[in-house]
């Protein structure tokens, strides 16, 4: 395998990707790719996070986007964390599941369909809110926490479907209490530096990760 002398990464999603409430303004997308240590000298990181951002939002922007920043072939890959503002939106909703699922899957798989024209691709699940988080529109984080687990569930049936590794990691950071805490010194939705630091660190360690990387950095 050949080695990109230049790696570029793509990271899509929301304001947990952009990093709201991180107060070095960098994010998780950004720690990680200075943990990470990639092997090639070059390695250009793009931040494509904007905040509130739905599925259907993602979907509608992810292709310019990308285009613009990862043309040609050497070295590049997209990772996507999406889906928590589609769970906020749903528990302010009244009704028992007012998750639209038909047009959450067909939002994901037009997301995915188009990422993978620009390199490797990982999708890990969207970060977790604090359970006892209440929002200043009176939504519980506890409800938020069910309905992304509908949407974690879609993510990685898509991915499955579409042969695209899917990195869970709700579980993993619920049981972190230095992540639990970031979250209460955040608020509630949005982790403190520590938090970021936590999320991209056990994406760090994750074998899809490495292998992503792997992917990334060959030159196609």
């Amino acid at each position: 395998m050949t080695i990109a002398s230049k790696l570029r990464l793509a990271f899509v999603g929301d304001s947990i990707t952009v990093g709201d409430g991180d107060s070095q303004a960098r994010g998780w997308p950004s720690r990680l790719c200075e943990l990470g240590s990639p092997i090639p000298a070059k390695t250009q990181c793009y931040n494509l996070g904007v905040g509130g951002d739905l599925v259907s939002d993602v979907a509608g922007r992810v292709a310019p986007e990308l285009k613009s920043r990862l043309a040609g072939k050497e070295g590049r890959g997209v990772v996507i964390m999406i889906g928590v503002n589609n769970a906020l939106r749903a528990a302010a909703q009244i009704n028992t599941m007012p998750l639209e699922l038909d047009s959450i899957t067909a939002d994901l798989e037009s997301t995915l369909t188009q990422a993978q024209s620009y390199g490797a691709l990982l999708v890990v699940e969207p970060a977790p809110v604090l359970p006892e988080f209440v929002h200043r529109d009176g939504i519980k984080g506890a409800v938020v926490l069910q309905h992304l687990v509908t949407i974690n569930e879609l993510l990685a049936l898509a991915c499955e479907n579409m042969g695209i590794p899917f990195l869970r990691l709700t579980s993993k950071l619920l049981s972190d209490l230095v992540y639990t805490q970031a979250l209460r010194d955040g608020d509630g939705l949005h982790p403190h530096d520590r938090g970021y630091d936590r999320i991209a660190g056990h994406i760090l360690l994750s074998t899809e990760w490495t292998e992503f990387l792997q992917i990334a950095e060959s030159d196609v």
